[in-house]
């Protein structure tokens, strides 16, 4: 590691970032007005190298804009995203993304969905069956290997989905709330079993949530956002060295403490984002359009 500006490099660094979109305005006797509304305001992040990061905000704070730029899929208005330095410019493999939704291909078995990526990398067949599979064991559906999404659990499917973004060996994991469709039941097994794997993998995990508990228990930092436009309220650095051990972290005094300290930075930020929501609906009765 190096020292620049006074600062150890960043896997990640976020500065100064700001995105906008614009929404069309359609009135009866006027031309269409496009009104620029700002998603995300001077965000400030660095994660560090194989860190479990989670941000945390209300609905509408700009969570999964957030996602999409570092995935490279859209770019700011202004300030930088940086990975090792370097400005991201678009989707890359060395950023895995798992999205809410499964996005597994139906007509392709656990095992070829899993060996996808490594596909589009020009793996040779035999080598990226092994390494697929080694995934597969990794997260817990070894036997699995040749069922149809159709025929597995939405936990499974989601497993399959962890898989893949992990098999072509990205440096980067993204995830946008991945969970939030599941059953409580499920979720929580699957928010041991994601920091399992990245105990095993070190990788660096970006990964985006409403939830503060699931937020106490896989962050090993919590950024909290306040409501649109999205910023950086709070970091929160949570003490636990592991999460994986037979202790209910849920139970401990220390979690519950920082739980209430995230739901204090939160809480007045939800009322703000009910009241756009409120106001945004208001607005789409007089006629503008996202």
């Amino acid at each position: 590691m190096t020292i620049m500006d006074g600062k150890m490099d960043a896997k990640i660094s976020l500065r100064n970032v700001h995105k906008s979109f614009r929404i069309q305005r359609n009135l009866s006797h006027l031309k269409a007005d496009l009104q620029p509304v700002s998603a995300l305001q001077n965000i400030n992040l660095e994660v560090k190298q194989g860190e479990f990061m989670v941000i945390v905000g209300p609905s509408g704070c700009g969570k999964s804009t957030l996602l999409d730029l570092l995935a490279g899929l859209t770019t700011p208005n202004s300030g930088q995203i940086l990975m090792d330095g370097k400005p991201i410019k678009g989707p890359n493999l060395e950023r895995g993304i798992v999205f809410q939704q499964y996005a597994l291909f139906p007509w392709k078995t656990a095992l070829a969905n899993v060996e996808f990526g490594l596909e589009t990398k020009g793996v040779p067949r035999k080598e990226r069956r092994e390494i697929a599979r080694k995934y597969i064991y990794l997260v817990g559906l070894a036997g699995f290997e040749n069922r149809y999404p159709h025929e597995l659990s939405g936990g499974m499917k989601q497993r399959i989905a962890i898989a893949r973004s992990l098999a072509y060996d990205p440096e980067v994991l993204l995830m946008d709330e991945p969970f939030a469709a599941l059953d409580a039941q499920t979720r929580e097994t699957l928010q041991t079993e994601l920091l399992r794997i990245w105990e095993a993998t070190k990788k660096t995990i970006i990964f985006i949530t409403h939830g503060i508990e699931e937020a106490v228990y896989l962050g090993q930092r919590v950024a909290v956002m306040t409501s649109r436009p999205g910023r950086i309220k709070q970091i929160i650095d949570v003490p636990f060295q592991s999460r994986t051990t037979e202790e209910d972290l849920r139970s401990n005094p220390e979690f519950v403490r920082i739980r209430h300290q995230i739901w204090d930075l939160l809480k007045d930020e939800v009322s703000r984002a009910q009241e756009q929501e409120k106001n945004k609906s208001l607005v789409a009765g007089s006629g503008i359009k996202k």
